[in-house]
């Protein structure tokens, strides 16, 4: 299920959850948003997080590894759009069902 929340400066915030790992997640997001992708400079990273600016905003990926799912949470500005069909259309959700 897609969370929506709202953080206190209107920037909207959404998480899934999936069976994919914390880096196999973060990598499904370089992949999608970076270079080969939507083309959004990447402007920091790590083995759970990874931001990227471009097209006037931003999106923020990380990804949480709980029992047996990893959270994924993404904030963004002006890409609403694209991270909503990241988390829906991507792997993400497909392994998130299984």
């Amino acid at each position: 299920m897609l969370a929506v929340r709202w953080r206190r400066w209107k920037v909207p915030a959404y998480s899934v959850e999936t069976k994919l790992g914390p880096e196999e997640a973060i990598g499904a997001a370089r992949a999608y948003f970076g270079e080969g992708g939507l083309g959004l400079e990447a402007e920091g990273r790590g083995p759970c997080c990874v931001a990227f600016e471009g097209g006037g905003g931003f999106v923020v990926v990380t990804a949480d590894a709980g029992e047996k799912r990893t959270t994924v949470h993404v904030e963004t500005r002006e890409w609403d759009y694209q991270v909503k069909r990241f988390l829906r259309d991507n792997r993400l959700i497909k392994q998130g069902k299984e």
